[in-house]
């Protein structure tokens, strides 16, 4: 149960009819520009154990782009994309679950020498893809929408910056986040193994290039 379902509002995740559950469902309803708390609390039907749990529904104030790394490599796998939000206090928001973004990817003018071009990296769809999303961004992906997370791949190489903007229009001030990336060849050394040398010996080394799948 909820102590203020106008806050948040908890639904049970179980069988239809049922009141008890194991999980349930909790969602924001508040729509005032204020940070309140609801009591979430759930009692165990056999033994009387009452656990519960605070949801905080408050308004973005900073949002941010999370990735493993920041180099691709052409040929390689997609690389997955994520925004975290945070509030006026710097905590991070569990969940991001069905906020509309716009991602864009925009020309780097601090390349730093690499070559600048907002052509260098394509978004792709998850659905388009092996990757496995949160139920909800396939859902936002059926009506062309973007979510919190995506995919990105690189086309050639170079640097290109992505911008993540939220589309709500409470959010108009909230500043867009960016994450620059650089594009890079598959490069490979032959041989690729370890090489122990003798003093005075030597050994040749040939650098190769992985394109569509093949080592030239």
């Amino acid at each position: 149960s909820s102590s203020r379902p106008e806050v948040a509002s908890i639904e049970p995740l179980g069988q239809d009819g049922l009141r008890c559950s194991q999980r349930a469902l909790v969602q924001a309803r508040s729509s005032q520009p204020t940070r309140l708390t609801a009591i979430i609390s759930a009692e165990d039907t056999l033994t009387g154990q009452v656990l519960r749990c605070d949801a905080i529904v408050d308004l973005i104030h900073d949002i941010q782009v999370v990735s493993t790394t920041r180099e691709l490599y052409l040929e390689d796998a997609p690389l997955e994309l994520k925004i975290h939000a945070l509030d006026s206090e710097g905590n991070t928001f569990s969940t991001l679950a069905g906020l509309v973004f716009d991602w864009t990817v925009v020309k780097d003018p601090e390349a730093n020498g690499f070559s600048d071009s907002d052509d260098a990296l394509r978004i792709l769809k998850f659905l388009e893809s092996t990757y496995i999303p949160p139920s909800y961004i396939l859902e936002m992906e059926k009506v062309a929408k973007q979510g919190d997370t995506i995919l990105v791949s690189g086309v050639r190489t170079g640097s290109s910056k992505l911008k993540a903007r939220l589309q709500e229009s409470i959010y108009k001030d909230v500043h867009p986040a960016e994450v620059r990336l650089f594009i890079l060849e598959n490069i490979l050394l032959n041989p690729v193994y370890d090489i122990y040398l003798l003093v005075g010996t030597s050994v040749q080394y040939r650098v190769q290039k992985l394109s569509q799948g093949k080592i030239t």
